[in-house]
């Protein structure tokens, strides 16, 4: 596998989680940033902390405090453990994660008191981490 390089958003995120049934406000569409997944089982909707959200509390659960690290590169299908590569060390760490992809890369989230161990675990595996531009 060629380097892997991650980018760390400076943004705090929030992760809510829905009823299946929810009905999205149409401005999320409009929105720079977002991660939407519904399923069978709810809704999932991942935002920047700050992004305004008029309906949150109908939120079954939320957290704040995840921070993004996502590959630089992009993925193409083909290369096999990219993914791996960044979340055994971090399992093996005992770092929780909460992963979403879009078609060619991934987004790793950690907690907030989490994060400089997260750098420091991966940079220790030869992973650069580099600092990136807010998404609000």
């Amino acid at each position: 596998m060629h380097q892997l390089n991650l980018i760390q958003l400076p943004n705090e995120f929030s992760l809510y989680q829905f009823k299946k049934d929810y009905k999205l406000s149409p401005e999320i569409l409009n929105l720079p940033w977002y991660s939407i997944s519904k399923t069978t089982q709810g809704v999932t909707l991942l935002l920047p902390t700050a992004t305004p959200l008029a309906n949150k509390t109908e939120a079954q659960r939320s957290e704040d405090e995840w921070f993004c690290l996502y590959v630089e590169n992009q993925i193409q299908y083909g290369p096999v453990g990219v993914l791996a590569s960044i979340i055994d060390p971090l399992r093996d760490n005992r770092i929780s994660v909460y992963v979403t992809s879009i078609y060619d890369t991934d987004y790793v989230f950690v907690k907030k008191e989490d994060l400089e161990k997260t750098v420091e675990v991966l940079t220790n595996k030869n992973i650069v981490v580099k600092d990136g531009v807010s998404v609000v």
